[in-house]
């Protein structure tokens, strides 16, 4: 009988998460050329070797853990996607914010969900804005005005600073290849020179013999 599947855990998710903050800039990175993705699989190795050195968890391969990874996102964004759409269907009733999750909130960085009355082409704009208390998105009349022009500058905000931190983001990643180029060409550099001293010893004994 084959070994039942055991699913992960919380714990075990919350771990997850904190190893692909610590590499979110290659694993959400939207590039795919073949670079990018030798560096994907190089770095869900680190990430699996990491979970799996916690004597506590289920051995898992890079695949599971990614593919973990992925059903965590899924999950966050439906249930921020939803509260999007209720609070546009309400008109004004209030409706019951999502559970936090930070962590994960700051990988993905889901501008466009977390938005509030954002002015977009298939939508209506709303005239009423939202407060959040005791947990809860309380209605908050304002003009239609105010609303947006507040819409248009927290969005033309969020988008600014979105193409600041990818900007960001684009840089740090070329200097960690380039890191790693270098440190691969001293390597290199290394090896050519224990390889040519080792040719000089050879020859110099070689020499030697030959004189006597």
């Amino acid at each position: 009988m084959s070994e039942q599947k055991k699913y992960i855990t919380p714990s075990e998710k919350i771990f997850v998460t904190e190893l692909v903050s610590k590499h979110k800039n290659i694993v959400e990175c939207k590039k795919t050329d073949v670079v990018n993705a030798a560096e994907k699989k190089k770095t869900w190795t680190l990430i699996t070797t990491e979970f799996n050195s916690v004597p506590d968890h289920t051995k898992r391969t890079p695949q599971q853990l990614q593919k973990a990874w992925e059903n965590i996102k899924c999950r966050r964004k439906k249930e921020l996607s939803k509260e999007k759409r209720e609070r546009m269907a309400t008109g004004g009733g209030v409706i019951k914010a999502p559970p936090t999750d930070d962590a994960v909130d700051d990988i993905l960085d889901c501008v466009d969900i977390e938005i509030k009355d954002v002015i977009d082409s298939d939508e209506t704009m709303l005239s009423i804005n939202y407060a959040l208390v005791d947990n809860n998105l309380v209605p908050i009349e304002i003009s239609e005005g105010q609303q947006r022009g507040s819409a248009i500058d927290t969005e033309l905000a969020a988008r600014v600073a979105r193409l600041k931190k990818l900007e960001k983001e684009d840089v740090e990643f070329h200097m960690m290849r380039m890191e790693n180029e270098r440190q691969l060409h001293a390597v290199r550099l290394e090896t050519e020179k224990i390889k040519l001293a080792a040719e000089t010893i050879i020859l110099e004994y070689n020499k030697k013999k030959f004189m006597e």
